[in-house]
């Protein structure tokens, strides 16, 4: 025996009923509004992903991504430094230091930027020096600088006089 509830509906009865569209269409916008509010919440992480990245290229959502090589200035460091006259040759300054890289991915080589100054901290010269400049044996930028290698510079400069005390590094 079967229990008579009502009347049965069909498909098409149920596919007519202007309140259950409203409401299929109304639950269709929530998760496509939910899935966009979570792919521009993650976006970054997604964008990382090689898959996702090709995939958002290849339907022109994104441009190619252009890949800048690892740079961090922070992870460079200072571990010896001095200044002194030149042995050999007169009026001239020797400046010579090493410096490391501290970061767990090799980097391009910085630009150095040397300060003299004097016992009152004034600038006496300044002058910025290019990776070819300080590393003869360098290609044009096409070398990177490996984690934990240690670089010793040497820069010889005109001697300004016994004004000259100090000088400042600066990676750049």
């Amino acid at each position: 025996m079967v229990l008579n509830t009502g009347p049965e509906l069909g498909k098409d009865q149920l596919n007519k009923d202007p309140r259950r569209q409203v409401w299929l269409i109304v639950f269709v916008l929530m998760i496509f509004i939910t899935l966009s509010n979570l792919a521009w919440t993650f976006r970054e992480p997604l964008l990382q992903d090689p898959e996702v990245s090709k995939f958002l290229t290849d339907i022109g959502a994104i441009d190619a991504p252009v890949l800048m090589p690892f740079r961090d200035l922070s992870r460079l460091q200072l571990v010896s430094r001095d200044m002194h006259r030149h042995p050999t040759r007169t009026g001239m300054l020797a400046l010579s230091f090493t410096f490391v890289n501290r970061a767990d991915k090799a980097q391009p080589y910085p630009d150095i930027e040397v300060t003299i100054k004097d016992s009152a901290n004034n600038v006496l010269a300044m002058r910025k020096f290019l990776p070819v400049e300080y590393l003869p044996s360098i290609d044009s930028g096409t070398t990177k600088l490996a984690p934990g290698v240690h670089v010793p510079v040497l820069l010889e400069f005109a001697d300004p006089g016994k004004k000259a005390t100090g000088f400042e590094l600066n990676f750049r």
